[in-house]
């Protein structure tokens, strides 16, 4: 509460770890705990590319990646009134989303000659509103099938957002090892709740350099979003 009154009249720029430990691996933090306070600058590693630094690059699809993205109305309230969390009235905050397919996912670098890929989905719900980790749903592994996986889930992600405001729906496609259990990143777009809509929707997908080109062209997922 503190930290938020104070963001209103003052500039907070918020900075990765300086430890020694922490800077050699260029670790990241969550940044939407930082804007659920108000903060209004939040530096990141770019150099790695995290789930954090998805989130990150999420946050400014707002308005086209680029320019400002405005604060919250309850956290920039006028001078004079009192300090509060207002409620938001006109963001749902119960989220169903089943994924349905997949379309043109490229291979990993490792793969790029020869192979095929064993794609899944990870959709995360980093929610500024809840101090706990984030909430993670996992689709089932499909064999050897880059070109049009069907997942066709049943059930899906059931998530409950706190702050729909600041909150960020990560989806992040993997290409899962046939018996190792490690993965490799395949492609990834983060959502902001605010900008969420019901429906059936195609999901762009963006490299790890947060871009839609060469074989990333046409990478999406096709989902079933819906909102109570």
């Amino acid at each position: 509460r503190d930290l938020i009154k104070f963001n209103k009249t003052h500039m907070t720029r918020v900075f990765p770890s300086k430890h020694q430990a922490l800077r050699s691996q260029s670790n990241n933090y969550n940044p939407v705990l930082v804007w659920s306070l108000g903060c209004q600058i939040a530096s990141m590693n770019q150099q790695l590319c995290d789930a954090f630094v998805l989130v990150n690059d999420g946050r400014f699809r707002v308005n086209g990646s680029c320019g400002y993205v405005l604060k919250p109305e309850t956290l920039t309230e006028r001078k004079g009134r009192r300090i509060r969390q207002a409620p938001v009235d006109n963001l749902p905050r119960r989220w169903n989303i089943k994924i349905l397919s997949g379309y043109n996912l490229p291979k990993p670098r490792k793969k790029a000659v020869s192979g095929s890929i064993n794609p899944r989905v990870r959709v995360t719900l980093y929610d500024g509103g809840s101090h706990s980790p984030p909430v993670v749903h996992v689709t089932e592994t499909l064999k050897k099938n880059g070109l049009n996986p069907i997942w066709d889930e049943f059930d899906g992600a059931s998530f409950k957002v706190k702050d729909p405001n600041s909150a960020i729906i990560l989806f992040s496609l993997w290409d899962s090892g046939s018996s190792s259990g490690d993965e490799d990143f395949i492609a990834a777009a983060a959502i902001p709740v605010s900008c969420m809509r019901q429906g059936y929707r195609s999901i762009p997908l963006f490299d790890a350099n947060h871009m839609r080109c060469g074989s990333h062209a046409y990478t999406m997922l096709f989902a079933r979003i819906d909102a109570k």
